[in-house]
């Protein structure tokens, strides 16, 4: 069953325009979607879309955190994303968290050049958190992998 507000559904609740009109209006799309904070569906035949401004899908993958798994030796560090299957590893912390650095930046533009693909494979997980980090400014995505883990979110009761 379909939950409804009155005689809307929830699907009716979120703006639906068809390409062609979208099209015609795009200054006016785009002042809803950017400055009223109100994603719309855009629909043409059987397909269908969310136009969603940048500052609001950040806001959303913000939950998405990066928890690197650390080890440090005498000798080499080693800083792993083991749910994306990424290692870096170095002569220390710093170094280790470097080098996952880069292995995050090449397998996200892997992923996002071959987006179709990775949606087909059990890969397909990994979007919230590569797109997080692809629509971070590149001087911040260190930042990503060394945030401080979120507060646990508590159940109401």
């Amino acid at each position: 069953m379909t939950p409804t507000f009155g005689f809307m559904t929830l699907l009716d609740a979120v703006p639906t325009k068809s390409f062609s009109q979208a099209k015609a209006e795009l200054s006016e799309l785009m002042n809803q979607v950017v400055r009223e904070h109100r994603p719309t569906v855009i629909a043409r035949r059987r397909e269908a879309m969310v136009a969603l401004s940048l500052d609001d899908l950040r806001s959303l993958l913000e939950a998405f955190h990066f928890e690197p798994r650390v080890v440090v030796g005498r000798k080499e560090s080693v800083a792993s994303l083991d749910d994306l299957g990424l290692v870096g590893s170095g002569h220390d912390l710093d170094s280790a968290i470097d080098d996952l650095l880069e292995e995050l930046r090449d397998y996200a533009l892997d992923f996002v050049r071959r987006y179709a693909f990775y949606m087909q494979t059990d890969r397909r997980a990994h979007a919230p958190w590569v797109l997080r980090f692809a629509l971070t400014p590149p001087e911040d995505q260190r930042d990503l992998l060394v945030e401080e883990p979120a507060d646990e979110v508590k159940a109401i009761r």
